[in-house]
């Protein structure tokens, strides 16, 4: 099978998660080479939130796969593609569409299954879920700071 790798960080994310760019390419390639599959290009968002599907690099990803480049996407995470469940199942129809599947390496997604769609549509739940309480921190937290300043 020929895949595309896709892999994002923003900058606090790194900072904060250790998901590196180079920690998601080599262990989304070893996952490659380890099932004798191949890849095609590896599509690098490196800074770019997942609030937004506006990346130049999942916007190439997205147009590769519509000249059918490859038979599917690997991430090493559902949250790297996006946090907000409405873009991951935009994303995953277009790319359905195309003839490319979507699988997650460390989480039991793979889009080519009926199983692998229902933990999709789980884990891109609780993505956006975990985004909504990142928001949901930051605010109090700005909220915190502004009225202790205040006094």
């Amino acid at each position: 099978m020929k895949c595309a790798v896709y892999i994002r960080v923003s900058t606090e994310e790194q900072a904060k998660e250790g998901y590196s760019l180079a920690t998601q390419s080599d262990k989304i390639v070893e996952y490659i080479k380890g099932k004798g599959w191949t890849y095609s290009q590896i599509y690098n968002d490196d800074g770019y939130s997942a609030t937004s599907r506006r990346r130049p690099a999942l916007e190439r990803m997205l147009a590769d796969a519509a000249q059918r480049q490859f038979e599917a996407v690997l991430v090493y995470r559902i949250d790297r593609l996006s946090r907000n469940l409405k873009d991951l199942i935009e994303i995953v129809e277009e790319l359905a569409k195309n003839g490319a599947g979507f699988k997650s390496i460390t989480e039991l997604i793979d889009t080519t299954t009926p199983e692998g769609r229902l933990m999709f549509h789980q884990f891109g739940s609780f993505a956006q879920y975990e985004r909504e309480l990142i928001i949901q921190r930051t605010t109090m937290g700005i909220h915190k700071r502004c009225f202790k300043n205040h006094r």
